[in-house]
């Protein structure tokens, strides 16, 4: 292909290159060919190139234009530009009337010439001007650099290639493809879906431009529109595994539970080990509280993978939930062994070992964890717990605001806070703190509890009341929150309300100790002793080792006139607390009707020594006397 400027002074032919659809003419001297490029030159009063052709004869000396085809340059070229860039340089001093053949050097620089003055036209120009083959260099070229920069994380400079690719063919799907897969990762969405229609317009059957627009949706928030994109690829392909995914995905986030799960039970059907699928379901099933579904989905993923730390961390957590605490620890263990490093693995793994008592270990594991993950406050408040149970002498405080150190505005470090003050009976200090962890999270259950036991404390029941209530409506699934509006009826002597209260923790909960306990209280002192001491036996079973427990088991045996066992139980009490001085006093009381004085005395008289204030001991000692 050769380059040809045709320099014409006739006013017919610009007449006719105007308004003609075709223009011939002769050329006697150079003989262009079919196919060569035509630069169209206009003298005085004009003095500028304003058209480009391609010569459609094949004939020796002809020159056959088409309108159809040609460019007309929105900003002509003019002789003032052509001098001050030197394109005249050593190829042509006069223009005078008929062809001349451009040379290669001269037509460089008139090609970026044009191309510089007539941006808005470059993609239409370069079709022209551009041999197919030097397109095709230069596309390979451009994309190569594009891809090399898109690699190593050069984005922009990226980009400017992809649009040199596309200069040269706009239809090219794979820089398009490209772009907007950066566009997407630079956070630029809108940018990406308008990619991704140019693709669709260019090839309307391009699936993955639709499936990339639902995921750019989701990323932009609009979950209907990029479910309508997937369920546009699903109409024609139901059985399309990734797609079925990314809307199982938006199903979840939408919290529509129910159909999420199906159609991930349909992709297992497709897919039976498709981890991922596995994982989903996993998590849809805890969201609808199937936690021993939840439970035997994760086995199933580390059975097909038994090296995937993160579903051996995720099936102890749903262990630790349920309290199957040792098959936790195990599973815990797994994904340590796996993966060192895994710092939540650590932490859950020292939360278990403080749930099975074992406190040294779980000081070890928090100790790990801590390496790991210096800057945790959620350590420091589980090690402040630790403590509490290693040395009750030691003040728990300094790890507390350790973790507030971390955190100033930690909800949970502001409670735990708040009831060490609670516990120490400072109820300003203890409200302040719970109001600033309810101030940052003002759905956080334990804080709300928190605040109704401190205003019942400080006998502000309405409002203790409101907070208990509130709780309950954020959690309606904790014992605790059920518990707690028990405990304040309770101390309002409401015992018949309390009691549907304990009976809903039960429900919840059936081996809560406290409910337990407060439900073996209210019924022995209703009188109805029998249910008593059902529910006390329960107890029993349940903490062998609880002296307050014997010792209540006890009572209710000396009201149901047990007498024998009524002091096998207190003794029971005292071998776990020899310095319980109920216990001894109740002992002492049944000694006392089964007329042992002696002994009788004795458990008096040592269970003042152990409390001065105990009044029945006082009592009986003083009957005692007197007998």
């Amino acid at each position: 292909m050769q380059h040809w400027l045709l320099i014409t002074n006739s006013v017919l032919d610009w007449y006719n290159l105007e308004e003609e659809e075709a223009f011939t003419t002769s050329v006697y001297s150079n003989k262009p060919e079919k196919g060569d490029i035509v630069l169209v030159y206009k003298t005085s009063p004009h003095r500028h190139i304003e058209y480009i052709y391609i010569n459609q004869s094949s004939s020796p000396g002809k020159l056959f234009l088409l309108k159809e085809g040609r460019i007309k340059l929105k900003n002509p070229i003019s002789f003032h530009t052509l001098s001050s860039h030197k394109v005249l340089d050593n190829w042509i001093k006069r223009f005078s009337n008929g062809m001349v053949s451009i040379p290669l050097d001269n037509w460089e620089k008139i090609k970026k010439t044009i191309l510089d003055y007539n941006d808005a036209q470059k993609s239409e120009i370069i079709s022209i001007i551009q041999d197919k083959k030097e397109i095709a260099e230069d596309m390979n070229n451009y994309y190569q650099k594009a891809i090399k920069l898109y690699g190593s994380g050069d984005y922009n400079e990226s980009l400017e290639y992809l649009d040199r690719v596309l200069q040269l063919d706009t239809n090219c799907i794979k820089a398009h493809s490209l772009k907007a897969r950066i566009f997407e990762i630079m956070g630029s969405f809108s940018s990406a879906i308008d990619s991704y229609n140019i693709i669709l317009e260019i090839d309307e059957n391009f699936k993955d431009a639709v499936h990339r627009q639902g995921i750019c949706f989701r990323l932009m928030g609009d979950l209907d529109k990029s479910n309508a994109c997937f369920n546009q690829l699903l109409e024609g392909d139901p059985e399309n595994i990734p797609v079925l995914m990314d809307k199982g995905f938006n199903l979840l986030n939408q919290g529509k539970y129910e159909s999420t799960e199906k159609l991930y039970h349909n992709i297992i059907k497709l897919e039976p080990e498709n981890i991922a699928a596995l994982k989903s379901l996993a998590r849809c099933k805890m969201f609808l509280d199937k936690k021993t579904e939840a439970i035997e989905i994760y086995t199933k993923i580390t059975n097909i993978n038994p090296e995937d730390g993160d579903s051996w961390y995720y099936l102890a957590s749903i262990l630790y939930l349920e309290k199957r605490f040792q098959e936790a620890l195990k599973s815990f263990k797994k994904a340590i062994e796996i993966n060192p490093n895994h710092f939540e693995a650590f932490l859950s793994l020292g939360k278990t070992f403080f749930e099975l008592k074992m406190y040294q270990e779980a000081l070890d594991a928090y100790n790990q964890a801590l390496k790991l993950y210096p800057n945790s406050s959620e350590i420091w408040l589980e090690l402040a717990k630790l403590q509490n149970k290693i040395d009750t002498k030691k003040d728990l405080i300094h790890f507390i605001d350790k973790a507030l150190e971390l955190d100033p505005q930690n909800p949970a470090a502001l409670y735990q806070k708040a009831h060490y003050f609670y516990k120490k009976n400072d109820l300003n200090r203890a409200l302040e703190l719970t109001k600033k962890s309810l101030q940052y999270n003002s759905k956080f259950t334990s804080a709300w509890i928190l605040k109704g036991q401190i205003l019942l404390s400080s006998g502000n029941y309405t409002e203790s009341r409101d907070c208990m209530e509130y709780s309950i409506s954020l959690s309606p699934q904790n014992p605790e929150v059920w518990l707690n509006k028990g405990n304040l009826l309770r101390s309002l002597e409401k015992f018949h309300e309390a009691l549907l209260y304990y009976n809903k923790v039960l429900d919840l909960e059936p081996e809560n100790k406290k409910a337990l306990l407060e439900k073996s209280y209210i019924l022995a002192n209703s009188g109805e002793y029998e249910e008593a001491m059902e529910v006390c036996e329960i107890l029993v079973e349940i903490e062998k080792e609880n002296y307050e427990i014997h010792n209540l088991r006890g009572m209710i045996l000396n009201c149901l006139e047990s007498y024998e066992e009524a002091i096998y139980s207190f003794e029971e009490s005292l071998k776990y607390n020899p310095d319980f001085s109920d216990a001894l006093t109740n002992k002492g009381t049944i000694l006392l009707k089964l007329d042992n004085k002696e002994d009788a005395h004795e458990c008096f008289k040592k269970a003042l020594q152990l409390n001065p204030l105990d009044h029945n001991a006082r009592k009986n000692l003083e009957k005692l006397k007197k007998m």
